[in-house]
């Protein structure tokens, strides 16, 4: 388990290649907290998915729920 902090510096970090109008919001907001953001060694933009990213060896994925399946992470049903 990984602190809030270590989260959203992980994916601001990642975010921050995104020339998606979201992601700028997500980075930002992420910096007003004063969370520094990381060297991002690969990045991939995934046009109606989202980005896939690594971020200190970690690979990063950020967004829809269909992106998470081709990549099979495991997504609660309720939360």
């Amino acid at each position: 388990s990984i602190s809030e902090n270590e989260f959203l510096s992980l994916v601001g970090s990642a975010e921050k290649q995104s020339e998606h109008p979201l992601a700028q919001a997500i980075v930002q907001g992420i910096k007003d907290k004063g969370i520094s953001l990381r060297d991002t060694t690969e990045f991939e933009a995934i046009p109606g998915f989202g980005i896939r990213a690594v971020v200190d060896g970690i690979e990063i994925l950020v967004g829809t729920r269909k992106l998470m399946n081709q990549y099979n992470v495991p997504i609660a049903n309720a939360l």
